[in-house]
């Protein structure tokens, strides 16, 4: 049953894109944010991406999914850009799944969808997991580099997590790679967490990748990860994923404040109150306090 109410889902486009913040960790400087598909249908409420997500794959349905999701995601980022001047600072993550990777028109629809809505590629980030890229590694790095030819910009979801060797590294076209939020909980209790992390950072400095940080729940997880030269990061602390409406609803704050071009800044000892005026964001480490509806289970498109 939740097959079928899915594609009719996707067909109909009765689903939504929340976006979750991504941080300079330093700064607090809003960066852009990463897309997640959230589906409510009245037959069932809320459906984690956890459990409709792994349906998805098994029955082919993350292909349509996927360019949904591309198609809405830069449908919003056009929109925020044509009203907020700040927009243009930002960049949107979208994942892609494995089949959606080796799907022949992916590059197509991409370039069609990017020009349709005047994007600059270098805008756009392509997510994709260590094990859609382990799946078939000459494929994928292909695929990866006509992206990068394309202007977009490419990393690792959730990286630490899968089989791949780091010699593979060298042989992909990369730009990025994102630490699992599971070592960045375990990071201040376990010492081996903090050594996977810390190893990361250091790999992908050395490669001249960017890194962001995923799942970022305490002050303490912020401070550590920054005096280790990790420079992005998203998670709780700064702000649950929100609604496309919630985005305008920043922007349109800090379109209002004095200087309409500073760089915009949701996180810091002085914006924490910005934080709560906003709605954006509950920096607290009580997880009652997070919305009871929101996965943080990680999947492409999904939390």
């Amino acid at each position: 049953r939740l097959q079928n109410l899915l594609r009719h889902a996707i067909e109909r486009s009765d689903l939504e894109l929340h976006y979750q913040p991504i941080v300079e960790l330093r700064t607090g400087r809003l960066v852009g944010f990463e897309a997640l598909t959230r589906w409510s249908p009245p037959e069932l409420g809320t459906v984690s991406p956890a459990e409709f997500i792994p349906i998805a794959e098994e029955t082919g349905l993350v292909v349509p999914l996927g360019r949904w999701v591309f198609e809405e995601a830069c449908r919003h980022y056009s929109e925020w850009r044509e009203e907020f001047p700040a927009a243009s600072q930002l960049q949107v993550s979208v994942n892609v799944s494995s089949r959606q990777l080796m799907e022949r028109e992916m590059m197509e629809h991409i370039s069609q969808v990017v020009a349709q809505y005047k994007i600059t590629p270098s805008q756009l980030k392509v997510e994709v997991t260590e094990s859609a890229i382990m799946d078939n590694m000459d494929e994928a790095a292909a695929i990866l580099q006509q992206l990068r030819d394309l202007g977009v910009r490419v990393g690792v979801d959730d990286f630490g997590t899968g089989y791949s060797s780091l010699a593979c590294l060298y042989r992909l076209p990369l730009d990025l790679l994102k630490v699992d939020q599971s070592f960045v909980h375990g990071m201040l209790e376990s010492d081996e967490h903090h050594a996977i992390v810390q190893t990361i950072i250091t790999l992908a400095q050395h490669l001249h990748l960017d890194v962001i940080a995923e799942g970022i729940e305490s002050e303490g997880q912020r401070r550590e990860l920054a005096s280790l030269a990790c420079p992005y990061g998203q998670g709780y602390l700064f702000s649950p994923p929100v609604s496309a409406e919630e985005v305008k609803h920043l922007l349109r704050k800090h379109q209002r404040s004095a200087d309409k071009h500073s760089r915009l800044t949701i996180y810091g000892p002085a914006e924490n109150s910005q934080l709560a005026e906003s709605g954006l964001g509950l920096p607290t480490n009580d997880p009652v306090l997070l919305p009871s509806d929101d996965s943080r289970t990680s999947h492409p498109h999904g939390a």
